[in-house]
């Protein structure tokens, strides 16, 4: 209801009562699609189908009757003497005993140097005011009033105990208990967060000690949904509010969680995810893809090497038919879950060509475990994903976002079956047609037969009447063809006889003009001969010449001599005599021998 928008007045029909059984809070109306939504926000809500009425667990009766009363609820006729919230802290404390001790008890409890004091008392001895405290010796005023820290602390730890008697319920999100999970008493801590925002407003420090850790670890896994306690959880606990004296920090023990409540938020953010999908209009647009045909080329998206993926894969090679499996390890389960499963699907779309679907198993766990596939970015990936995407999370009672906008199995084992299946019924499909093939072309090819045969005998009939119409038409063609090549012969002959005389008379005017030719070029020949034979005798002459000017012999008449070595070979260089060597030097009329005495090389510039 918006503020300042007047009270509907109450009626009949719309009924709150209690359960006298569960002391769950029945909310009883006829079907009213405005009024659904309101119901369906109630923390912890639950439809029964055959009694068909909604219920709120005893622990959010008192937040339900107030949040309905403003839309025309009439209050429960046999109300409770006290709060919802206090019958369940009361019940607890009745069915563990030791998990409320007294405020005696508590004082007199001495804590463990490792936990938190868990007593209830205020320390013995401390005064409840500064002034108030007397010196047990005398000392000055100012001392006096010094406490040491540790009374300081007991005294502070003192006044919040007084001031929180009982344990009280806190909601918030779960922050730093991962690393921890594995201690013998976990310290974490509790977040209050807006929408929208994922820095906290406030948080307060938690302890959860193993007997209430082995507690609630049994009641969550006992829930009609198994929850498993981890970071980003969204949980009611029931705590104590205490401070440890040693570090002087203000915490809250945790003494009891409600997993209606954390399942009531985690079933809210999955509406919340699919009213955001619905808005969009993408809640058919994968789902409502058609499987391809045939189905064989598989984009596998889990964890490798998991249960889930020797399920299907398993599942798959069973079959023996051609499955191509490519496979992308991701974490399925923790904070890394949407970063490395909106990858493998932008990977897979990338390559959208090579799949013909694209797969994403799970094994089962809690639903805290599965939560992570509750994603508005994958779930946007995925119906926006151009392959088929089919979806095996869990087990058959498990569901997430992703069922509801894909197809979707109960298990990874049930994903593979449901492969296998359309692979086989396309391989049917292939040899039914085949079958069908054969029969519809036996058939064909028996007519086409019997349409031969039939065919053959009016072909030759007609063939024999056509062939006699044919003689008869070629015997009158011979005939005009005959007449017809007479007359062309005779026009060729007269032809040629006319060519042949023009040719003659051609050849002979021709022959006439060469023999002129001829006759003129003899003349010419004898003068261009002795011209040609002056020209050569004059350059044979020269050429004569040049010769006899570099005749060795003429060179050695002019007083130059050839030196020899003893093989024979001439001298051209210094480097190749010594002192004492016999050379020969040939003269123009003859050789003399003669032996180096000196050696001098021409000085190198």
């Amino acid at each position: 209801m918006n503020p300042g928008q007047p009270t509907p007045p109450q009626t009949a029909s719309r009924r709150l009562e209690f359960d006298p059984t569960t002391g769950d809070l029945r909310v009883l109306f006829p079907y009213d699609p405005e009024l659904l939504p309101v119901v369906r926000s109630l923390p912890g809500r639950r439809w029964h189908p055959q009694s068909r009425h909604w219920s709120v667990p005893k622990a959010h009766a008192d937040e339900a009757v107030e949040q309905l009363a403003s839309y025309g609820f009439a209050a429960p006729v046999e109300a409770p003497e006290r709060s919802a919230s206090d019958r369940v802290a009361e019940s607890s404390a009745e069915a563990d005993p030791a998990a409320t001790p007294s405020s005696d008890e508590s004082s007199s409890h001495e804590p463990a140097s490792h936990e938190p004091t868990r007593g209830r008392g205020l320390v013995p001895g401390l005064p409840t005011r500064f002034d108030d405290a007397q010196p047990v010796e005398e000392k000055s005023e100012a001392e006096a009033k010094t406490l040491s820290v540790s009374l300081l602390n007991e005294w502070v730890r003192g006044k919040l105990l007084a001031a929180f008697p009982a344990a009280v319920w806190l909601t918030g999100e779960v922050i730093g208990y991962d690393r921890n999970a594995h201690k013998k008493h976990i310290y974490f801590q509790l977040a209050e967060k807006v929408d929208g925002d994922d820095r906290p407003r406030a948080v307060v420090g938690a302890v959860l000690f193993d007997r209430e850790r082995r507690m609630i670890t049994r009641r969550l896994e006992g829930a009609s949904e198994r929850l498993t306690l981890g970071d980003g959880l969204k949980i009611r606990v029931r705590a104590k509010v205490d401070l440890y004296v040693v570090t002087g920090s203000y915490q809250i023990v945790v003494e009891e969680i409600d997993p209606s409540f954390t399942l009531g938020d985690i079933a809210q953010r999955r509406e919340r995810i699919l009213a955001d999908i619905d808005k969009r209009g993408l809640r058919e647009r994968n789902r409502s893809r058609p499987f391809p045909r045939p189905t064989f080329r598989v984009g596998l998206i889990t964890s490798f090497e998991s249960d889930a993926y020797n399920d299907l894969v398993n599942e798959l090679q069973a079959s023996r038919l051609p499955f191509d499996v490519a496979v992308r390890d991701v974490h399925v389960q923790g904070r890394y879950v949407e970063r490395d499963v909106l990858s493998a699907l932008a990977a897979f779309a990338e390559q959208r060509d090579s799949f013909d679907v694209v797969v994403i198993v799970r094994g089962g766990g809690s639903r805290t475990d599965l939560m992570a596939f509750d994603s508005l970015a994958i779930a946007v990936a995925v119906a926006e994903h151009p392959v088929k995407v089919l979806i095996g999370i869990g087990h058959h009672r498990d569901q997430s976002v992703l069922d509801f906008i894909a197809h979707s199995e109960k298990t990874p084992t049930a994903i593979g079956k449901r492969l296998v299946e359309l692979a086989q019924a396309e391989l049917e499909f292939i040899r039914e047609s085949h079958r069908r093939v054969i029969e519809c072309a036996t058939r064909q090819l028996q007519a086409a037969r019997e349409a031969v045969t039939s065919h053959t005998v009016l072909f030759a009939r007609t063939s024999q009447l056509r062939l006699a119409e044919a003689r008869t038409r070629l015997s009158s063609h011979a005939h005009s063809v005959q007449v017809r090549l007479a007359e062309l012969l005779g026009r060729e002959r007269n032809r040629l006889a006319d060519r042949a005389h023009r040719l003659a008379n051609h050849l002979v005017r021709d022959t006439e003009r060469r023999r002129e030719q001829l006759e003129r070029f003899a003349d010419r020949l004898p003068r261009l001969a002795q011209q040609a034979v002056a020209i050569e005798r004059e350059r044979t002459e020269v050429r004569s010449a040049r010769l006899r000017s570099a005749d060795p012999a003429r060179l050695l008449e002019r007083g130059f001599a050839r030196l020899l070595d003893g093989d024979g070979k001439t001298i051209k260089s210094v480097s190749q005599v010594v002192p004492g060597d016999s050379i020969g030097v040939r003269l123009s009329d003859g050789q003399v021998r003669a032996t180096i005495d000196d050696v001098s090389p021409d000085p190198v510039d």
